[in-house]
C-alpha cells in the first residue's frame, strides 16, 4: 500500500482538501500518516479523517513523531507557515516607519527585497532539521511542498540532496482565465486553447499558444491582449519586454525596481484567517462526531471543501510516482531536464509535472525577458543559502536583489542584520556556534 506522510504546521488547513484528493478522486489505496504536536488538533484531525474515509481504500493514521510518519513513505506532503501572515505584516509596518516613500528600500514585496528575503529565511526554522531527517531515513521520498515562498524550499531541498516540488497556483487560475478571453476574442471554444508557458514564480512567461493543432501567431495575441489581474500592468510588459505575462502580472513588479503603476504588495494572506481557521475547526469537529452518513454531515463537508485550498498534492504524488498517466499544470520544480531550454538546471521554474520527460528542446523564454530570468534565479539560489544560516549570503542577496536597485543596499543589510536579531528564537541556524 503506498503511505504519504503529512508534515507540518499547516496541515491542519490542507488537510480537508488532501483527504478529499486521495478519497474522492482516486481509487488507489494508499495508507496517510499525520504528525502534529498539538494533541488536540492532532485527535480532530484523526477523527475526522477516519470519519471522511469511512468505506473507502485510504487509510488515515495519526504518528506521534515526524520520524513515525516518515517510514517507510514513498510521498510526504509538507505544509509550513511559521506565521508568515502576521509576521510579514510585522515587516511592513515597521519598515513602512523607516522609509515610508520606498526611497531607499525597494519594493514591498513577500517575494523580494527585504520582506521577501526575511520571509524566505524563517521558512529555515522546521524546514532544515526536517529535511535533514528526511535525507537520513527516508531520502527517496518525493516531496510536495505547500507553502509560500516555496521557490526557496524547492531549493533548499535540492541542497540537502532531496526531489521536492511546490505548486503556484497563479498559472492555474489565470489559464482558466485567458482561454476565455482569449477564445472569445477568436471565436474560439476555450477548451480548444492551449498555452506554454515558462519562468520562476511570480515571473512566468507564454512561451506559445495554439488552437487545437494550429499555432497562433505571438503577434496576434499581443494585439488580442487585453486582459490581466491589473490590466494596465499586464499592458506594460508588452510593451516593455515584448512579452505576455502568464499569471499576476502585478506581482512581476515586485522583482523590478519601483516604478510607476507598480504597486506595493502590503494585503497578504498566505493560508486563512482567524475566522476562517474557526469555522473550518467547528465543520471538522462537527462531521468528525456525526459522521458524512447523514445529511447535516454531507452539507458540511460540501462547505468545508468549499472553503479550503483547492490543490491536489496527491494527484501530483500519484503523477509523479508513475501511478497515474497525467500532466499537473503550475508545478515548481528544478530544471533538471532543461524543460526550460535558456535557463540553469538548477532554476526553480514553473512547469507541468509528469512521471517522465521525453528528450528534446525545451520551451524558450521570450529574448527580453531572459537576462532578467537569469538574474532572478541566481538571485534566488543565493536566498536559498542564505535559509541555511549563512550571513554572507545574506549579504549577497541583498547586494543581487533587482528590487533593491537605486537603493542603499548597505542600510538595507543593516535593517536585515536588526531583523534577523529580532526573530533569533525562530532563526537559530544564524545564532549556532
Amino acid at each position: 500500500m503506498l503511505k504519504i506522510a503529512l508534515l507540518g504546521n499547516e496541515i491542519p488547513f490542507y488537510f480537508p482538501n488532501i483527504l478529499a484528493d486521495a478519497v474522492y478522486a482516486h481509487r488507489i489505496p494508499c495508507q496517510i500518516s499525520f504528525y502534529q504536536e498539538n494533541n488536540e488538533v492532532g485527535e480532530l484531525l484523526l477523527n475526522y479523517g477516519k470519519a471522511v474515509a469511512q468505506g473507502s481504500s485510504v487509510e488515515v493514521t495519526r504518528a506521534f513523531s515526524p520520524l513515525a510518519a516518515l517510514q517507510e513513505a514513498q510521498g510526504v506532503i509538507y505544509a509550513n507557515d511559521n506565521k508568515s501572515t502576521s509576521y510579514y505584516h510585522n515587516d511592513i509596518q515597521f519598515l513602512a516607519q523607516v522609509d515610508p516613500d520606498r526611497r531607499f528600500l525597494g519594493n514591498r514585496s513577500p517575494y523580494s527585497g527585504i520582506e521577501g528575503l526575511l520571509q524566505s529565511l524563517r521558512q529555515g526554522t522546521e524546514s532544515i532539521p526536517l529535511g535533514k531527517l528526511i535525507k537520513e531515513h527516508n531520502p527517496d521520498a518525493k516531496i510536495i511542498l505547500l507553502s509560500p515562498n516555496a521557490t526557496a524550499l524547492v531549493q533548499l531541498f535540492g541542497h540537502l540532496g532531496l526531489d521536492a516540488v511546490a505548486f503556484y497556483p497563479d498559472v492555474l487560475e489565470f489559464n482558466r482565465k485567458m482561454a476565455f478571453e482569449t477564445g472569445k476574442s477568436l471565436g474560439t471554444n476555450p477548451e480548444q486553447i492551449h498555452f506554454t508557458y515558462g519562468g520562476l514564480e511570480h515571473f512566468t512567461w507564454l512561451t506559445a499558444t495554439n488552437i487545437g493543432e494550429q499555432p497562433v501567431n505571438l503577434l496576434q495575441l499581443k494585439q488580442l491582449f487585453t486582459i490581466g489581474y491589473q490590466e494596465d500592468v499586464a499592458i506594460k510588459w508588452v510593451d516593455t519586454y515584448d512579452a505576455i505575462a502568464f499569471g499576476d502580472s502585478q506581482k512581476i513588479g515586485q522583482f523590478l525596481p519601483v516604478q510607476p503603476g507598480i504597486f506595493s504588495m502590503d494585503e497578504v494572506l498566505f493560508t486563512e484567517t482567524v475566522a476562517q481557521r474557526k469555522e473550518r475547526i467547528l465543520l471538522m469537529s462537527s462531521i468528525a462526531q456525526k459522521g458524512l452518513e447523514q445529511e447535516e454531515g454531507r452539507k458540511n463537508q460540501s462547505k468545508l471543501l468549499s472553503t479550503v485550498s483547492n490543490l491536489r498534492p496527491v494527484e501530483a504524488l500519484y503523477t509523479w510516482l508513475g501511478k497515474e498517466e497525467k500532466k499537473i499544470q503550475g508545478v515548481l520544480q528544478l530544471n533538471r531536464n532543461k524543460q526550460v531550454s535558456n535557463l540553469p538546471i538548477d532554476a526553480v521554474i514553473v512547469d507541468e509535472l509528469q512521471a517522465f520527460y521525453t528528450k528534446g528542446k525545451g520551451k524558450t523564454l521570450p529574448p527580453a525577458i531572459e537576462d532578467l530570468a537569469y538574474t532572478i534565479c541566481h538571485w534566488q539560489k543565493t536566498v536559498a543559502k542564505a535559509t541555511l544560516g549563512d550571513w554572507a549570503m545574506v549579504r549577497e542577496a541583498v547586494e543581487e536583489d533587482l528590487a533593491l536597485e537605486g537603493g542603499d543596499r548597505l542600510a538595507a543589510f543593516t535593517l536585515v542584520q536588526e531583523f534577523i536579531e529580532q526573530y533569533r528564537q525562530i532563526l537559530p541556524q544564524f545564532f549556532m556556534e
